[in-house]
């Protein structure tokens, strides 16, 4: 049982996030187990296009983002919704025992105890090889974890990389004001409802505890985690968790918890699941194609921009 506890007014020990780096590997692990995501399946559709060599990269990295993500994803209460870019080059800034722990948390729990020594073990090594293996990812890519983590942090990025360019680049643009949105509602419905009764609308997985001052989700992990206003508890709503709910209670990473995205009416505990399945529906519909007119405002502006001294992008 991970149990999230509060020293101090909840109100004050909260944050809110989204990440475009996170929602991209959540919707790989979409893309990689689409039986087990049926509200998602609009994404799957479309994710058949990406060209098959990009496609059998996606699955060499299973092992990657099949259960659990590596703990390094977590966006921080600090970070006010970077962009893609610049989370990827925060990624390949970490060191190198910390991409290699990062990487080794979904394959094997290490407990977010930083054990350095896991990655002398041969017996965690075959373990990892092994588990790799059987997610249908790609052993030799695993082994990386041991031997170069360097080098398997530059090759997921590139596979990240790419994959944004192709495809997730568009989503994103579709998906980032409606995640926006969803945190605004949140504010006044905490404003409005109270901090655990809003909790309560956000996943059935979450056990909530007014009276504990307690957030529990139910793991074969036993950990404690106090959250304050200098620890914070970070909510990061997603389009692509659902059905699941993600949590991490690893140092030095923030607390959190990627709950799956809801509308207002949803987000009260009469109508979570339904409210939340519409919209997701809606938010994983094809962006529509802009009108003809519009492409070619596009290109004037675009034409201009590119004109000028330079281009400033977020």
């Amino acid at each position: 049982m991970i149990r999230f506890r509060f020293v101090a007014d909840p109100a004050e020990s909260i944050a809110f996030s989204y990440s475009p780096l996170l929602e991209a590997v959540l919707s790989l692990h979409v893309v990689s187990e689409p039986k087990h995501h049926p509200l998602q399946h609009p994404w799957v559709r479309r994710a058949r296009s990406l060209p098959a060599p990009l496609r059998r990269r996606i699955a060499a990295f299973r092992f990657a983002y099949d259960g659990f993500v590596p703990e390094f994803l977590m966006p921080s209460p600090g970070t006010l919704y970077g962009g893609f870019e610049e989370e990827v080059r925060e990624l390949e800034g970490l060191d190198d025992a910390t991409l290699a722990l990062g990487f080794l948390r979904p394959l094997w729990d290490h407990r977010g105890e930083r054990d350095e020594g896991l990655l002398e073990d041969e017996g965690v090594r075959q373990y990892v090889l092994r588990r790799a293996g059987q997610l249908g990812g790609d052993a030799a890519l695993a082994r990386l974890i041991f031997d170069a983590p360097r080098e398997l942090a530059t090759r997921f990025a590139a596979l990240l990389d790419e994959y944004w360019t192709a495809a997730f680049a568009e989503e994103w643009d579709a998906l980032e004001p409606r995640l926006a949105e969803t945190v605004a509602d949140a504010g006044r419905l905490l404003a409005g409802d109270g901090f655990y009764s809003y909790l309560t609308g956000l996943s059935p997985q979450l056990l909530i505890d007014p009276r504990g001052g307690e957030i529990r989700r139910d793991l074969p992990h036993e950990h404690t985690v106090e959250v304050g206003p200098k620890a914070e508890l970070v909510l990061v709503p997603s389009a692509f968790v659902w059905p699941h709910v993600r949590v991490n209670c690893d140092r030095p990473w923030p607390p959190a918890i990627v709950y799956p995205a809801q509308t207002p009416a949803s987000a009260r505990p009469s109508g979570a699941r339904a409210g939340s399945s519409r919209w997701l529906l809606r938010a994983l519909q094809p962006p529509p194609r802009p009108h003809r007119h519009a492409l070619r405002r596009r290109a004037r502006f675009s034409h201009r921009a590119l004109a000028g001294d330079g281009v400033r992008t977020s």
